[in-house]
């Protein structure tokens, strides 16, 4: 088999992959390395591949179709192979216009900005409602964007994270990128390093927040809350001390991402927004 890196994460390494055997395989594979020494690791896995085939099966078509998960128990590891998708993350688009590279124009991140967002909001809708899940670690770089002149395509990915829920329950524990985080979940974070009791928190209600985060970085090019990387207890406080800020005079800041919107002041936007 031959593979090549596309993309790393948190738990794994994602490769693009073709069977040696096979020269004539029409579509690539990807496949996730994952490491899974650990009992912990090894539930991670497998809850992310349960996961993807409990999305799949209820005909969400906003991931990748899972394939198959094998085990190399003796060394630790574990790969998960699924379907490879073509185009590039919503991040990489942003990146590529803002900083004037010739790979896209601004009236492709016009289109994107327009028909970006709904198509994000509709997978979160329905993963929350059919299978209820969240927790998605909702970032640009977890969009998957391909597009043609009829549609733009969106596919979520990295499940690793996401935990299913009943209606009305609260979450207690939860991950994700510190620059997307909810304030409730970076409190429980901070509470938890200082050896205070953690409040449950709404999984949903923090997912919205995250994709108000996204739609900011896709308007302005930039993300609104820079922590250090890491989750070490400094950068939670500095990212928390942020938000006091920010949110002071909002009574209810997860509402939604129109109100963090508003509220983070995006008025000063490229000129070839006009048409958004």
């Amino acid at each position: 088999m031959h593979c090549t890196p596309i993309g790393h994460g948190t738990f794994g390494i994602v490769f693009k992959a073709r069977l040696a055997t096979d020269p004539s395989q029409k579509y690539p594979l990807a496949i996730k390395h994952m490491v899974c020494k650990s009992f912990r690791e090894h539930k991670t896995v497998k809850h992310e591949a349960d996961l993807m085939h409990a999305m799949h099966r209820a005909g969400l078509e906003c991931i990748p179709r899972p394939y198959d998960l094998h085990w190399l128990k003796d060394e630790g590891k574990a790969f998960l192979i699924m379907e490879h998708l073509l185009g590039s993350t919503l991040e990489e688009v942003i990146d590529s216009v803002f900083h004037q590279r010739p790979v896209n124009s601004p009236a492709m991140l016009v289109t994107l900005t327009n028909a970006l967002l709904r198509p994000c909001a509709i997978a979160l809708i329905k993963v929350a409602v059919l299978i209820l899940l969240h927790g998605l670690d909702l970032k640009n770089s977890n969009a998957m964007v391909t597009h043609s002149p009829r549609q733009v395509i969106v596919k979520l990915v990295d499940m690793a994270c996401s935990q299913q829920q009943r209606p009305g329950q609260k979450r207690v524990r939860g991950g994700g990128t510190l620059h997307h985080m909810a304030p409730e979940l970076v409190s429980n974070y901070i509470d938890k390093a200082a050896g205070r009791p953690t409040t449950c928190y709404d999984g949903f209600a923090c997912d919205i927040w995250a994709l108000g985060v996204m739609l900011i970085q896709l308007l302005t090019g930039r993300l609104p809350f820079w922590p250090k990387s890491g989750f070490d207890y400094l950068s939670m406080q500095a990212l928390l001390a942020q938000w006091v800020c920010l949110l002071k005079d909002l009574p209810a800041y997860n509402a939604g991402s129109t109100e963090l919107i508003t509220l983070y002041g995006v008025t000063e936007l490229p000129d070839f927004y006009s048409a958004v």
